[in-house]
């Protein structure tokens, strides 16, 4: 898992805690500052305490289990930087997995909480979810696909889901997600589906597929990418775009009032004005106190016509449209 080299230990360890708290060093050496030139019982002493000082501020119960818990997520840093996720087809049916390779963290089923939660099996067991002959899950004939792996945890018996990302479900991992029993009449892009329904549980994404299929629903041809989570493979997912959807909040929105961007990604505004009073609108856009758009005149005189001014707004930032000498139609956000 990993190699610790004597000659260089002196330098490399840090002064030795103080005495009765998390961390003391109790081997041969004790308190001296000098930690031990040999892998001896003396290292295997600190090895253990550093691992159940670990332990303590994980907030797990000193426990055999709990240490093997902490080692076993060395491990999966150490040599599994990817989730192990596979992908197959057969008899027009598309089979999905996932297989730990140590412990998988979840965030707590209370939103006001943070104290995680972990997934660790005995024994590594995958998970699997069928999407049978008929499913589309939203896909369209002909056209790629990228279908989301999701593990929800489900009160501790976690269970593998699939979502196709079309339907712009958020997937950041600070919600709790519902899902589906899937079957074949699962053909919504944006739902989430798994073997059974699941209500409100935490979930982490693992990985995802891209898949093309001539028949929608009839999985027939092998998926062209099969990708785990980790790395920068997913960094992308937390663009613009990614589990966002067009919403027209024109319902909510009124000239001149500062808005803020509470999301934790930006968003894309898109404001339109008609031309309704003949007359010449003039438009002003604030973005984080900064003036984007300065009474920027329209003409409608000449004939109708339609402004639909567009800006991005940073996750935290206000932002504002004031118009006068007209009204707003309609105000869309891509949120």
């Amino acid at each position: 898992m990993f190699r610790i080299d004597a000659s260089t230990a002196a330098a490399a360890l840090p002064a030795p805690a103080a005495a009765g708290t998390p961390g003391y060093f109790t081997g041969g050496n004790a308190g001296t500052g000098v930690p031990p030139t040999t892998i001896t019982a003396d290292w295997l002493n600190l090895i253990q305490e550093e691992l159940m000082a670990i332990v303590n501020f994980a907030g797990l119960a000193p426990s055999k289990t709990a240490t093997n818990q902490v080692l076993q997520a060395l491990q999966q840093n150490f040599s599994a930087p990817f989730q192990t996720v596979f992908a197959g087809v057969a008899s027009n049916a598309l089979t999905l997995g996932w297989t730990p390779a140590g412990p998988l963290w979840f965030r707590s089923a209370t939103l006001t909480s943070g104290a995680p939660v972990a997934y660790s099996p005995s024994a590594p067991a995958s998970l699997a979810l069928t999407v049978p002959s008929g499913a589309t899950l939203g896909t369209i004939a002909g056209q790629q696909a990228t279908l989301a792996l999701l593990v929800l945890y489900n009160g501790g018996a976690p269970v593998l889901a699939v979502v196709n990302i079309a339907g712009g479900v958020n997937l950041d991992e600070t919600t709790l997600i519902s899902s589906t029993a899937i079957s074949s009449a699962a053909t919504s892009a944006g739902t989430v589906y798994s073997a059974a329904a699941v209500a409100a549980s935490p979930f982490r994404l693992v990985g995802y597929v891209q898949i093309s299929e001539a028949v929608a629903g009839t999985w027939a041809t092998a998926p062209a990418l099969v990708q785990g989570r980790g790395g920068e493979a997913m960094a992308a997912w937390q663009s613009l775009g990614f589990g966002q959807t067009w919403q027209n909040v024109t319902a909510s929105r009124v000239s001149g009032t500062t808005y803020y961007n509470t999301t934790q990604r930006p968003i894309f505004v898109q404001v339109v004005f008609p031309d309704t009073s003949g007359g010449s609108p003039n438009i002003t856009i604030t973005v984080g106190g900064v003036t984007l758009v300065n009474n920027l005149n329209y003409d409608y005189s000449s004939g109708t016509a339609t402004a639909i001014p567009s800006f991005i707004v940073q996750p935290g930032q206000s932002y504002s449209v004031t118009i006068s000498n007209g009204s707003i139609g309609q105000w869309n956000e891509l949120r």
